[in-house]
């Protein structure tokens, strides 16, 4: 009895499977994997438990060295545990390491990608109130080019005209003179 009292399983079952964990931004563990993870873990704490209940029952009787060596083997097994538990949260870590990588790379990606269509963006704009001011010249160029091909039109119509009324004085004064 005396052993007893001292072994003394600090977690249940139940509070491991009940153990939340914090999410953080762009990532986190896997609430699957992590829950998936505690169920094993208190599944098995849970059969060690119940091993540990068997052996006492078995071995009220025993004395205290073969205890305290299943008690050395219990321990040992759940380093074990707990080592393993380590090593998939390093390993969830250094994945979670990578994908900020990733996300910083593509961060700055998608910025570099942002400057290059606004610089295109700018530039084209640029080449379009050029144009538009091309178009503004030319059209007042084409409009003038038009006012003095309608004014030169009217000075022949004019010049046509006297040479015709010229022409008619000319026959007008041959036939007077016949």
């Amino acid at each position: 009895m005396k052993n007893e009292q001292k072994f003394e399983i600090k977690l249940t079952p139940d509070q491991i499977r009940s153990m939340n964990f914090r999410k953080i931004l762009f990532g986190g563990y896997n609430p699957l994997d992590v829950e998936d993870a505690l169920n094993k873990i208190a599944n098995y704490v849970e059969e060690l438990l119940k091993e540990i209940d068997r052996l006492k029952k078995r071995n009220s009787n025993a004395p205290d060295e073969i205890l305290k060596r299943e008690i050395e083997n219990l321990k040992k097994t759940k380093e074990i545990l707990k080592q393993q538990y380590e090593n998939q949260i390093r390993e969830y870590e250094e994945k979670l390491k990578i994908l900020r990588h990733e996300i910083e790379v593509y961060v700055n990606l998608k910025k570099e990608i942002t400057k290059e269509l606004a610089s295109t963006l700018k530039h084209i704009k640029n080449l379009v109130n050029h144009t538009l001011k091309q178009d503004e010249v030319l059209s007042e160029k084409l409009k003038k080019l038009e006012e003095k091909l309608q004014k030169k039109k009217e000075r022949l119509k004019k010049d046509k005209f006297q040479d015709i009324k010229e022409e008619n004085k000319s026959i007008t004064k041959e036939l007077e003179s016949n």
